[in-house]
Protein backbone atom coordinates (compact mmCIF):
# COMPACT_ATOMS: atom_id res chain seq x y z
CA UNK A 1 0.00 0.00 0.00
CA UNK A 2 3.00 2.35 0.93
CA UNK A 3 3.96 2.05 -2.95
CA UNK A 4 0.54 2.76 -4.22
CA UNK A 5 0.24 6.12 -2.38
CA UNK A 6 3.78 6.95 -3.53
CA UNK A 7 3.06 6.19 -7.25
CA UNK A 8 -0.50 7.59 -7.12
CA UNK A 9 1.01 11.24 -5.63
CA UNK A 10 3.69 11.22 -8.14
CA UNK A 11 0.76 10.46 -11.03
CA UNK A 12 -2.25 12.37 -9.82
CA UNK A 13 -2.44 16.38 -9.75
CA UNK A 14 -5.65 15.94 -6.90
CA UNK A 15 -5.41 12.59 -4.73
CA UNK A 16 -8.25 11.94 -1.96
CA UNK A 17 -7.61 8.51 0.23
CA UNK A 18 -9.63 8.23 2.93
CA UNK A 19 -10.71 4.85 4.96
CA UNK A 20 -10.05 2.81 8.49
CA UNK A 21 -6.38 2.35 8.48
CA UNK A 22 -6.08 1.06 11.87
CA UNK A 23 -2.80 2.96 13.18
CA UNK A 24 -3.46 3.82 16.32
CA UNK A 25 -0.02 4.81 17.26
CA UNK A 26 0.27 7.75 15.36
CA UNK A 27 -0.01 11.23 16.73
CA UNK A 28 -1.44 13.17 13.23
CA UNK A 29 -1.20 16.64 15.25
CA UNK A 30 2.71 15.99 15.40
CA UNK A 31 3.09 13.54 12.68
CA UNK A 32 5.09 11.23 14.92
CA UNK A 33 4.66 7.91 16.04
CA UNK A 34 6.46 5.88 19.33
CA UNK A 35 7.07 2.60 17.02
CA UNK A 36 10.56 1.67 15.58
CA UNK A 37 11.70 2.35 11.82
CA UNK A 38 11.05 -1.27 10.05
CA UNK A 39 7.58 -1.03 11.61
CA UNK A 40 4.58 -0.67 9.82
CA UNK A 41 3.27 1.94 11.26
CA UNK A 42 6.79 4.07 10.70
CA UNK A 43 6.83 2.58 6.90
CA UNK A 44 3.29 4.30 6.72
CA UNK A 45 3.99 7.35 8.13
CA UNK A 46 6.66 7.51 6.52
CA UNK A 47 4.87 6.97 2.92
CA UNK A 48 2.52 9.78 3.70
CA UNK A 49 5.32 12.60 4.01
CA UNK A 50 7.30 10.99 1.31
CA UNK A 51 4.20 12.27 -0.60
CA UNK A 52 3.58 15.10 0.89
CA UNK A 53 -0.27 14.43 1.83
CA UNK A 54 -2.09 16.16 4.29
CA UNK A 55 -4.32 14.79 7.14
CA UNK A 56 -7.04 16.22 8.40
CA UNK A 57 -8.17 14.16 11.02
CA UNK A 58 -6.98 15.10 14.28
CA UNK A 59 -9.93 13.81 16.90
CA UNK A 60 -10.46 10.33 17.73
CA UNK A 61 -13.03 8.41 15.66
CA UNK A 62 -13.29 5.26 17.38
CA UNK A 63 -14.58 4.74 20.97
CA UNK A 64 -15.34 1.45 22.29
CA UNK A 65 -16.05 0.83 26.00
CA UNK A 66 -13.44 0.53 28.09
CA UNK A 67 -10.75 1.11 25.60
CA UNK A 68 -8.85 4.51 24.89
CA UNK A 69 -10.53 6.57 21.63
CA UNK A 70 -8.65 6.25 18.58
CA UNK A 71 -8.00 8.07 15.57
CA UNK A 72 -8.27 5.09 12.94
CA UNK A 73 -10.30 6.58 10.20
CA UNK A 74 -8.33 9.30 8.13
CA UNK A 75 -8.44 11.41 5.56
CA UNK A 76 -5.88 12.26 2.72
CA UNK A 77 -5.21 15.07 0.16
CA UNK A 78 -2.55 16.56 -1.79
CA UNK A 79 -4.00 20.22 -0.54
CA UNK A 80 -4.84 21.51 2.65
CA UNK A 81 -7.63 23.50 0.56
CA UNK A 82 -9.34 20.49 -0.83
CA UNK A 83 -11.12 19.86 2.72
CA UNK A 84 -12.68 23.27 4.33
CA UNK A 85 -14.57 21.05 7.61
CA UNK A 86 -14.56 17.98 8.85
CA UNK A 87 -17.62 16.97 11.34
CA UNK A 88 -17.57 13.68 13.43
CA UNK A 89 -20.94 12.78 14.09
CA UNK A 90 -22.43 9.39 16.00
CA UNK A 91 -22.13 6.21 14.97
CA UNK A 92 -24.24 3.71 12.64
CA UNK A 93 -26.28 1.40 14.00
CA UNK A 94 -23.47 -0.71 16.30
CA UNK A 95 -20.76 0.61 14.76
CA UNK A 96 -17.73 1.88 16.95
CA UNK A 97 -16.47 4.42 14.21
CA UNK A 98 -17.98 8.00 14.52
CA UNK A 99 -19.75 8.96 11.32
CA UNK A 100 -17.54 11.78 9.53
CA UNK A 101 -19.18 14.22 7.11
CA UNK A 102 -16.81 16.68 4.78
CA UNK A 103 -16.39 19.55 2.42
CA UNK A 104 -14.72 18.75 -0.60
CA UNK A 105 -13.66 21.15 -2.80
CA UNK A 106 -13.92 19.33 -6.13
CA UNK A 107 -11.65 20.77 -8.87
CA UNK A 108 -13.18 20.95 -12.30
CA UNK A 109 -11.33 21.80 -15.92
CA UNK A 110 -13.13 24.70 -17.28
CA UNK A 111 -13.93 24.84 -20.80
CA UNK A 112 -11.29 27.99 -22.52
CA UNK A 113 -12.63 30.06 -25.16
CA UNK A 114 -12.55 28.07 -28.41
CA UNK A 115 -12.17 29.77 -31.57
CA UNK A 116 -15.60 30.29 -33.56
CA UNK A 117 -16.64 27.86 -35.86
CA UNK A 118 -15.30 28.18 -39.32
CA UNK A 119 -16.77 27.06 -42.62
CA UNK A 120 -15.18 24.19 -43.92
CA UNK A 121 -14.98 25.02 -47.72
CA UNK A 122 -13.00 22.40 -48.68
CA UNK A 123 -15.79 20.02 -47.78
CA UNK A 124 -19.01 22.39 -49.34
CA UNK A 125 -21.32 20.71 -51.75
CA UNK A 126 -20.32 22.91 -54.69
CA UNK A 127 -22.95 21.40 -57.46
CA UNK A 128 -25.69 22.33 -55.30
CA UNK A 129 -24.41 26.17 -55.09
CA UNK A 130 -24.09 26.29 -58.59
CA UNK A 131 -27.77 24.99 -58.61
CA UNK A 132 -28.28 27.54 -56.67
CA UNK A 133 -27.11 30.15 -59.15
CA UNK A 134 -28.66 28.62 -62.25
CA UNK A 135 -31.88 28.98 -60.27
CA UNK A 136 -31.85 32.58 -59.55
CA UNK A 137 -33.77 35.17 -61.43
CA UNK A 138 -30.85 37.42 -62.59
CA UNK A 139 -33.32 39.27 -64.53
CA UNK A 140 -34.90 40.60 -61.36
CA UNK A 141 -32.10 42.34 -60.28
CA UNK A 142 -31.71 45.96 -61.15
CA UNK A 143 -28.91 47.31 -62.80
CA UNK A 144 -29.87 51.33 -62.04
CA UNK A 145 -29.22 50.90 -57.95
CA UNK A 146 -26.01 49.06 -57.96
CA UNK A 147 -25.88 48.95 -53.75
CA UNK A 148 -29.12 47.06 -53.87
CA UNK A 149 -28.22 44.95 -56.68
CA UNK A 150 -24.81 44.31 -54.62
CA UNK A 151 -26.88 43.24 -51.37
CA UNK A 152 -28.94 41.31 -53.31
CA UNK A 153 -26.20 39.06 -54.63
CA UNK A 154 -24.33 38.85 -51.38
CA UNK A 155 -27.47 37.71 -49.57
CA UNK A 156 -28.02 34.92 -52.65
CA UNK A 157 -24.24 33.93 -51.64
CA UNK A 158 -24.76 33.52 -48.31
CA UNK A 159 -27.69 31.52 -48.29
CA UNK A 160 -26.23 28.99 -50.14
CA UNK A 161 -23.25 29.17 -47.74
CA UNK A 162 -25.16 28.71 -45.04
CA UNK A 163 -26.71 25.87 -46.91
CA UNK A 164 -24.44 23.87 -48.68
CA UNK A 165 -20.73 24.77 -46.74
CA UNK A 166 -20.37 22.93 -43.04
CA UNK A 167 -18.96 24.63 -40.33
CA UNK A 168 -15.97 23.12 -38.44
CA UNK A 169 -16.23 22.22 -35.12
CA UNK A 170 -14.50 24.16 -32.42
CA UNK A 171 -11.29 22.93 -30.27
CA UNK A 172 -12.09 22.59 -26.99
CA UNK A 173 -8.67 21.68 -25.71
CA UNK A 174 -5.89 23.80 -25.27
CA UNK A 175 -2.76 22.95 -27.21
CA UNK A 176 0.06 22.02 -24.96
CA UNK A 177 3.30 24.60 -25.20
CA UNK A 178 5.15 21.75 -26.38
CA UNK A 179 3.14 20.01 -29.28
CA UNK A 180 4.70 20.94 -32.70
CA UNK A 181 3.70 20.19 -36.17
CA UNK A 182 5.41 17.13 -36.32
CA UNK A 183 2.86 16.37 -33.11
CA UNK A 184 -0.38 17.52 -34.68
CA UNK A 185 0.47 15.66 -37.74
CA UNK A 186 1.27 12.47 -36.52
CA UNK A 187 -1.95 12.53 -34.03
CA UNK A 188 -4.42 13.93 -36.99
CA UNK A 189 -2.62 10.51 -38.71
CA UNK A 190 -3.36 8.27 -35.87
CA UNK A 191 -7.21 9.64 -35.66
CA UNK A 192 -7.73 8.86 -39.24
CA UNK A 193 -6.07 5.50 -39.10
CA UNK A 194 -8.50 5.08 -35.81
CA UNK A 195 -11.26 6.21 -37.89
CA UNK A 196 -10.21 3.84 -41.20
CA UNK A 197 -10.53 0.90 -38.50
CA UNK A 198 -13.46 1.56 -36.83
CA UNK A 199 -15.05 1.84 -40.71
CA UNK A 200 -13.58 -1.35 -41.82
CA UNK A 201 -12.45 -3.59 -39.02
CA UNK A 202 -9.89 -5.74 -40.60
CA UNK A 203 -6.36 -6.77 -39.03
CA UNK A 204 -4.57 -5.04 -42.23
CA UNK A 205 -6.39 -1.53 -41.51
CA UNK A 206 -5.69 -2.48 -37.47
CA UNK A 207 -1.98 -3.07 -37.59
CA UNK A 208 -1.91 0.53 -40.14
CA UNK A 209 -3.87 1.52 -36.54
CA UNK A 210 -0.86 0.18 -34.18
CA UNK A 211 1.57 1.64 -36.47
CA UNK A 212 0.49 5.13 -36.37
CA UNK A 213 -0.31 5.03 -32.53
CA UNK A 214 3.07 4.03 -31.63
CA UNK A 215 4.18 6.38 -34.06
CA UNK A 216 2.29 9.66 -32.36
CA UNK A 217 3.39 8.16 -29.08
CA UNK A 218 6.78 8.60 -29.75
CA UNK A 219 6.47 11.71 -31.46
CA UNK A 220 5.10 13.46 -28.55
CA UNK A 221 7.69 11.70 -26.03
CA UNK A 222 10.03 13.01 -27.71
CA UNK A 223 9.01 16.37 -28.48
CA UNK A 224 8.41 16.71 -24.88
CA UNK A 225 11.28 15.80 -23.88
CA UNK A 226 13.26 18.29 -26.62
CA UNK A 227 10.89 21.12 -25.26
CA UNK A 228 12.45 20.15 -21.51
CA UNK A 229 15.78 19.89 -22.29
CA UNK A 230 15.55 23.24 -24.33
CA UNK A 231 14.01 24.65 -21.18
CA UNK A 232 16.58 23.82 -18.59
CA UNK A 233 19.34 24.98 -20.93
CA UNK A 234 18.33 28.20 -22.12
CA UNK A 235 16.77 28.55 -18.03
CA UNK A 236 19.66 31.61 -17.61
CA UNK A 237 18.61 33.26 -20.51
CA UNK A 238 14.63 33.25 -21.15
CA UNK A 239 13.39 33.09 -17.71
CA UNK A 240 9.78 33.93 -18.86
CA UNK A 241 9.95 30.67 -20.76
CA UNK A 242 10.68 28.43 -17.92
CA UNK A 243 8.18 30.38 -15.45
CA UNK A 244 5.48 29.79 -19.10
CA UNK A 245 6.02 25.98 -18.75
CA UNK A 246 5.79 25.97 -14.71
CA UNK A 247 2.96 27.80 -15.17
CA UNK A 248 1.24 25.20 -17.76
CA UNK A 249 2.05 22.53 -15.34
CA UNK A 250 0.58 24.35 -12.31
CA UNK A 251 -2.00 26.47 -13.18
CA UNK A 252 -5.75 26.86 -11.43
CA UNK A 253 -6.86 29.73 -13.07
CA UNK A 254 -8.47 27.37 -16.34
CA UNK A 255 -10.49 25.59 -13.54
CA UNK A 256 -12.77 26.18 -11.15
CA UNK A 257 -14.42 24.23 -7.92
CA UNK A 258 -17.26 23.55 -6.91
CA UNK A 259 -17.93 22.58 -3.17
CA UNK A 260 -19.56 18.87 -2.23
CA UNK A 261 -20.50 17.54 0.93
CA UNK A 262 -19.58 14.25 1.38
CA UNK A 263 -20.16 11.53 3.80
CA UNK A 264 -18.30 8.39 5.36
CA UNK A 265 -18.53 5.72 7.98
CA UNK A 266 -15.95 2.91 7.94
CA UNK A 267 -18.71 0.02 7.83
CA UNK A 268 -19.38 1.57 3.92
CA UNK A 269 -16.41 1.05 2.38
Amino acid sequence: MNNLIRKASRRYRQVLMIGDFNYKDIDWKNETTRNLPGSCTHDFLESIRDSFLYQHVTKATRFRHNQMPSTLDLLFTKEEELITSIELLDPLGKSDHLSMVFTLNIYCARNPKSEPPRYSYYKGDYVKMRDDMARFNWDSLQPSDALETWEDVLSLITNSVKRHIPLSKPHSRPKKIWFTSDVITSLKLKRKAWNKYKRNMTNLNYEDYHIARNNATKVQRNAHRHYEKQVADDIKTNTKNFWRYVKSKTQKDRHCYFRKRRWYNSNRQ
